[in-house]
């Protein structure tokens, strides 16, 4: 079954957990017509068309109790942004994205409806990113920046909420990091807010971005694209390999949008079997290149953003991490 951002379970997830904590802070925005309002009050909203103080980027202040660094305490480990406006004003299909720091949430297509005449409201875009062991690249103690873009229309917003959840982390004591990219290829197709790519395979390569006396314990990946460019498949089956060693494989029901149109994107898949090497990721090169291959079967798809999460361990020395490598080798945790 398709691994997409599922709102309602990760939310219950978290109210499961007793040391569960959520955070909401709400950004309004101003400067709109007097006589007109979009999902509030008048005035009280901004659009990307220059109408109003119209921004994309929001400071969201790290919410949580004090947490030192050396800590495996709670991590914040869920963010919803929710985005309040109308969508696609110029009656164009439009596509917008929010990012948290450097990690995609997700990609969503708008499409006209009310061409945001005062009073108008659509139904609220919600984005999410859930790590159970944590946020990658997330700023303890700082500001995180969520980012807010948009293509082919211009968007009307009243306000933004940003809900950071916390709890006990998964694999207390894991860090992470996020590599990304937004693939290009030489048609007029706009996937994900990438140019999309069409291929059965491609590759994203990039340089290990770990600390020093860090091993890669795991891998997991999120593709945006459109996966049914073929109207005699009836599923399609997305997999990643970080060098020469499985992150997973997911096999996505065809949802019947097929690949047509210029806009274009099914949202983003989860990628992540799990499994943690206690010796480090087989064949990782620290401090050097790595190449992540994303494979789609029996078909092509069209792939325009993905992003790689590595979590790693930090040992307190080289000597340290030469020791554990030399007694664990590859093992499985």
């Amino acid at each position: 079954m398709m691994r997409l951002f599922v709102f309602a379970l990760a939310l219950a997830v978290l109210a499961s957990s007793a040391a569960a904590s959520n955070y909401t802070q709400t950004f309004t925005l101003s400067g709109g017509l007097p006589f007109c309002s979009q999902c509030g009050s008048d005035g009280e909203y901004a659009c990307s068309n220059g109408i109003g103080q119209f921004k994309d980027d929001f400071r969201v202040m790290d919410p949580l109790p004090f947490r030192p660094l050396d800590s495996t305490g709670d991590v914040a480990n869920n963010v919803i942004v929710q985005v309040y406006g109308a969508f696609s004003c110029d009656t164009q299909i439009g596509m917008v994205e929010v990012d948290f720091n450097d990690v995609p949430l997700n990609v969503f297509i708008t499409k006209p409806t009310d061409s945001c005449a005062c009073g108008s409201c659509d139904p609220v875009l919600t984005f999410q990113g859930y790590f159970p062991s944590g946020f990658p690249d997330y700023n303890y103690g700082g500001a995180n920046i969520v980012h807010l873009s948009m293509a082919t229309s211009y968007i009307c917003v009243n306000r933004i909420e940003v809900t950071i959840g916390s709890g006990k982390p998964l694999y207390p004591g894991l860090k992470s990091k996020v590599v990304s990219w937004t693939f290009s290829s030489s048609t007029n197709y706009k996937v994900c807010q990438g140019l999309g790519y069409s291929s059965t395979s491609l590759q994203g390569r990039f340089k290990d971005p770990l600390p020093d006396n860090s091993i890669l314990v795991l891998a997991e990946s999120d593709i945006f694209g459109s996966y049914f460019c073929s109207s005699t498949s009836s599923n399609t089956a997305l997999s990643a390999r970080l060098q020469d060693t499985s992150v997973d494989s997911e096999t996505v029901q065809n949802n019947g949008k097929g690949c047509s149109g210029t806009y274009i994107c099914d949202g983003a898949v989860r990628l992540s079997n799990s499994v943690l090497y206690q010796g480090g990721w087989p064949g990782y090169n620290l401090g050097g290149d790595n190449v992540l291959s994303i494979r789609s079967s029996p078909y092509s798809s069209r792939i325009g953003k993905a992003a790689l999460y590595l979590y790693y361990y930090t040992f307190s020395s080289k000597e340290e991490m030469d020791q554990h490598l030399l007694t664990h080798g590859h093992e499985l945790v």
